[in-house]
């Protein structure tokens, strides 16, 4: 049975002019220099609309959180970085999802974009009533399969992220990816199940 875990967003007049990703990367490297570590550098391309992004966005959320009827207050976490001023940090972090199907591939977002998914996906209320005890078995279940299939990485200074283990054996990933631009996100496939997945939406 094919199962799809995805992630949709409703796009907002306010992001319609940031930098989006295109065209995808040549063969990249995945390098191996320690046990159960695997490191991809982020091709250039891809690196500079992730920075600007980012950029915009924290710019955009940091308004956000000055005002005292947002909708969508600050994390435990934003409020913690807030209030010591190291929010910026959070501009360097890379949001990875496992993405299944007869082709299962890594999603890259930034940490503004994904946080626009929780936003969107209503995930926010529900944590909020998962604390609370006030949440449904079914609500339970969204954001299990959501933060189960989920982790976050850094972008070091080098432009390089660290891809978990067991995220690169599901996904399929040997010693080379391809980096493929899908509007907010970055998507990172094996090159051979992509070219397969390309030629059966093509039949």
């Amino acid at each position: 049975m094919k199962f799809i875990f995805a992630f949709f967003m409703e796009q907002k007049p306010e992001v319609k002019d940031l930098p989006f990703y295109c065209g995808r990367s040549g063969l990249v490297v995945v390098g191996n220099p320690h046990k159960d570590v695997y490191r991809v550098r982020v091709p250039s391309k891809f690196e500079e609309v992730f920075r600007d992004r980012n950029e915009t966005l924290h710019a955009q959320l940091v308004e956000r959180l000055k005002d005292p009827d947002e909708l969508a207050p600050a994390t435990a976490e934003e409020q913690g970085l807030l209030k010591e001023g190291r929010l910026q940090q959070l501009k360097s972090r890379l949001y990875l999802s496992l993405l299944f199907g007869d082709f299962p591939y890594i999603e890259a977002m930034g940490y503004y974009d994904f946080r626009k998914v929780l936003e969107a996906r209503g995930i926010f209320g529900i944590v909020r009533r998962s604390n609370e005890r006030d949440a449904s078995e079914k609500e339970i279940r969204v954001t299990r399969i959501f933060f189960a299939n989920s982790t976050y990485v850094n972008l070091d200074d080098v432009n390089r992220i660290v891809l978990p283990s067991q995220y690169k054996r599901k996904a399929g990933i040997e010693d080379r990816v391809v980096f493929v631009a899908n509007n907010d996100r970055m998507e990172i496939w094996n090159p051979k199940k992509l070219e397969q997945a390309l030629l059966e939406a093509q039949s």
